[in-house]
């Protein structure tokens, strides 16, 4: 019910914001047509960033490099889930991979789920279960770059919702 009342009322002061952009940078046509179709006009200007990482830079491909041989040296492949623990960012479907990889006698990936949300009681269950499966409550934000340091893979999935949009490339992907 309260989200009845709140939905609208959000779209209301969007709108009434997006009358004052100049410029809009969407990760993702969808997410630019998500803006248009509910209220935002639309400049020439307006630009969609599909990739954050500038491969044609040295010093880029020269990290990714690294982190291939890195990963191929290993003995196991680190994977992250960083993001809110719900149903439209793709937790579920991670979880089934996880139980997929394990089932099939992959030992060598160890997995991280970082994050809060509705979910969070489902993922600490399936972390007792599986010993391949840290669950971390969150990171601070000054440690994130360290953190992420020994990760290999990183796994963002963002499921489209009818209220908000979505679908897009995730946000803490870029980040």
């Amino acid at each position: 019910f309260l989200a009845l009342l709140i939905l609208p009322l959000h779209r209301i002061i969007a709108r009434k914001l997006m009358e004052n952009i100049n410029i809009l940078t969407a990760p993702s046509e969808y997410t630019l047509n998500y803006f248009k179709k509910n209220g935002y006009k639309g400049k020439d200007n307006d630009v969609v960033v599909y990739n954050a990482i500038d491969y044609k830079k040295l010093y880029t491909r020269k990290i990714h490099e690294c982190k291939i041989n890195n990963i191929l040296k290993k003995r196991t492949i680190k994977f992250v889930y960083l993001g809110r623990l719900e149903k439209n960012k793709g937790i579920i479907a991670f979880c089934n991979a996880i139980k997929l990889f394990n089932n099939r006698g992959n030992n060598n990936i160890s997995f991280k789920i970082v994050g809060q949300g509705s979910y969070m009681n489902n993922i600490l269950e399936l972390s007792k279960q599986e010993k391949n499966v840290e669950f971390i409550n969150g990171i601070d934000n000054q440690k994130m770059p360290d953190f992420l340091k020994d990760i290999d893979v990183s796994v963002a999935l963002t499921f489209s919702s009818n209220s908000m949009g979505g679908g897009g490339l995730s946000n803490a992907l870029l980040e």
